[in-house]
């Protein structure tokens, strides 16, 4: 009989085992998902109250959501992991019933607000989680896995919202999400053991909130935040600079949909970025060739825009890169913060997703689409650039993971 533990068993002092990392994949389809549902039910929902439901669907999510990260990283610092997670994912699944039952757009947009605010717990208390619950040699290959879930749930929540809406009225897309929530709170609740940080520094939660704004304006930081801002910036804004294009081809909202469906494989180079970083020197070096590969995809895009075929394989490339720099990134806001990851975590999620909310406004610029995509690959290379700086800061060395 050997006692030694089975490679799936949990250790009091790494409890995160492969079993509970594909939970909480699942989890991040389902939870960061309810963001990019709002896609196919903008139209539904507008007509049932006969008026544009982008306000009530969309931005009052994204102002709680990226409010959010800022406000459950120190909680989870000052009250554990698992406790917020499990609080923050349960005032999810109330605030996603109330969505279903919202008798007006102020009504639903109130209750998405809500919602928005407390999905936002799952992504900065979950990679922190992972962070010190991971095993060190497997703690690269768990974040860079937990980035493509959400890179993931970009496509997963459209393809799942649109596919309820062939069986279900626009509220019954929230009613089977509530339904999931809750089962995921169960399975979180009976299948995740927590891990206490390395370190917890006892101080107030007021000093925790005062610490999380002192760390956001180090010179490492806000050369981190530098290339960190321009991933889903430019994720975003290449699909809303392609909108017009679909359209004079008569593809539509269908067209954006295959076109995201097909950068699908790209977003899975995020299992490259532990064999990158030990080939290449450093963690930030992978981040800074992602930032080069996307910057490169984009200036390629406008030689091909009469080809849906090989706009994909730009897409695709484009996703490749950003999937290589955002774990990277994750990972060096981590380094960045070793006694307060969840802070860490929370930073890095309000500079992702500020970037996120300004991708989108690329589509109002009055310009062609080959002028927009080569000043998103503008943008991709200042990215490099950030990191670059970063590389050169003495204090911090960034060897081999």
């Amino acid at each position: 009989m050997s006692f030694l533990p089975s490679p799936g068993a949990p250790t009091p002092q790494y409890p995160a085992t492969p079993r509970v990392l594909g939970l909480l994949v699942v989890a991040a389809l389902l939870v960061v998902g309810q963001l990019y549902a709002a896609l196919p039910l903008r139209i539904p929902v507008s007509h049932a109250f006969a008026a544009d439901a982008t306000f009530s669907l969309s931005t009052v999510f994204g102002v709680g959501y990226a409010a959010g990260f800022l406000v459950w990283g120190p909680l989870s610092e000052q009250f554990g992991r698992k406790r917020m997670l499990l609080f923050g994912l349960t005032v999810l699944v109330f605030a996603t019933a109330a969505c279903a039952l919202a008798p007006s757009l102020i009504e639903l947009g109130a209750a998405r607000a809500v919602q928005g605010l407390a999905a936002a717990c799952f992504a900065p208390i979950v990679l922190a989680y992972l962070s010190d619950a991971a095993p060190p040699p497997r703690r690269p290959l768990a974040i860079s896995v937990m980035a493509t879930s959400f890179l993931l749930a970009g496509v997963f929540g459209q393809v799942y919202a649109a596919a309820l809406l062939t069986r279900f009225a626009w509220s019954g897309v929230f009613w089977v999400s509530t339904a999931l929530l809750a089962a995921t709170v169960v399975m979180i609740a009976v299948g995740i053991r927590d891990a206490a940080p390395a370190h917890r520094p006892e101080t107030t939660l007021a000093r925790r909130f005062r610490d999380s704004l002192a760390l956001l304006v180090t010179r490492p930081v806000l050369l981190i935040s530098g290339g960190h801002v321009t991933l889903m910036c430019v994720f975003t804004a290449f699909y809303a600079a392609l909108i017009p294009v679909l359209q004079q081809h008569g593809a539509g909202e269908t067209g954006m949909l295959w076109l995201r469906i097909a950068a699908i494989p790209g977003m899975f180079a995020t299992l490259l970025v532990g064999p990158l970083a030990a080939r290449l020197g450093g963690i930030a070096r992978v981040a800074r060739l992602g930032c080069l590969v996307s910057g490169g995809s984009l200036l390629a895009a406008p030689l091909v825009l009469g080809s849906p075929q090989l706009l994909a394989i730009a897409g695709c490339l484009m996703c490749a890169g950003v999937a290589l720099s955002l774990p990277s990134g994750v990972m060096l806001y981590g380094d960045a913060s070793p006694h307060a990851r969840g802070i860490g975590m929370a930073l890095n999620g309000f500079v992702l997703f500020l970037g996120a909310s300004l991708g989108p406004l690329a589509a109002l610029v009055p310009v062609s689409a080959p002028i927009l995509l080569g000043c998103l690959a503008g943008v991709s290379l200042l990215g490099a650039a950030s990191y670059t700086g970063f590389l050169r800061q003495t204090p911090y060395s960034d060897g081999p993971r």
